[in-house]
């Protein structure tokens, strides 16, 4: 809190566990997203300001509007550019690609290019359990990779993340914006009880009040992740709910990167 106060960046590990990224110059996606400086520079130079020492990036348009080769570009030559800085989060989508290019793009992205994350998304409107993600999905468990669900009730909701968890224990299984409601963190929370290899990424605008100090209570300060959605949302205000949130120092370090950093530690590729 002190360091934010007086505009320096954070003194302890700050990890982004769930970020988008533009192609480069990107300023926005469309008439309804305005993303100013929303490519990778851009993203790292605001990151730097805060002090968020790393970030996983997927694309906007692989997992939104569902061109997830050229979206995975685009991550690529971030990560090439920037280095240990960006977490590489894949998008494969079984809508739009046969099984033959599935695996061709996990074996591109997770094995040649060293991508940790899988990002499947509700706009490719079927269940994650659907049997065309069960490559994928095994891929990931085998080399202990880690999924960010974004959950709908066509996905099946956190009850399918939940099923997923147990049928693949080595992956781990991150529900995006957990902290949207408290409706939504409650059920997320008894995901993760029931569930050690689930976790609740918190970031949304609203900025539910109390909400962090709601899901460590519920769960642990073991399974909450900090992430901002940036460049769609601006990194500054996610930070300030796990900031300002009234817990220990411990609980704080561990919610800001420490969670996610041994996730991402578990990886088997080699690639850190």
């Amino acid at each position: 809190m002190a360091d934010a106060r007086e505009g320096r960046p954070q003194s302890v590990l700050v990890v982004d566990a769930h970020a988008h990224v533009l192609h480069e110059g990107g300023q926005g996606a469309g008439v309804n997203y305005i993303m100013y400086d929303g490519d990778a520079d851009g993203m790292l130079e605001v990151n730097g300001w805060c002090g968020i020492d790393r970030v996983a990036m997927m694309s906007w348009h692989g997992p939104v509007c569902t061109d997830a080769h050229d979206g995975n570009e685009i991550v690529w030559r971030a990560m090439q550019k920037h280095g240990d800085r960006i977490i590489g989060v894949a998008v494969i989508d079984p809508t739009h690609m046969d099984r033959e290019e599935m695996d061709a793009e996990i074996r591109l992205r997770h094995v040649e290019q060293g991508f940790i994350g899988l990002k499947p998304y509700v706009r490719m409107n079927m269940s994650y359990e659907d049997e065309a993600f069960t490559p994928w999905w095994e891929f990931g468990n085998e080399h202990r990779l880690y999924g960010l669900m974004h959950v709908a009730a066509h996905t099946g909701g956190v009850p399918a993340v939940g099923r997923l968890a147990e049928r693949y224990p080595e992956m781990s299984w991150m529900i995006a914006h957990s902290g949207g409601s408290y409706s939504f963190a409650e059920e997320v929370a008894a995901c993760i009880v029931d569930h050690p290899n689930v976790y609740a990424e918190i970031t949304l605008t609203p900025v539910t009040n109390r909400v962090v100090e709601y899901l460590v209570e519920a769960s642990d300060d073991e399974h909450v992740v900090f992430g901002t959605d940036a460049p769609m949302r601006d990194p500054r205000q996610q930070l300030g709910w796990v900031l300002w949130a009234d817990l220990p120092m411990v609980s704080k370090r561990k919610v800001l990167g420490e969670n996610f950093q041994r996730m991402v530690g578990r990886a088997r590729l080699g690639l850190r």
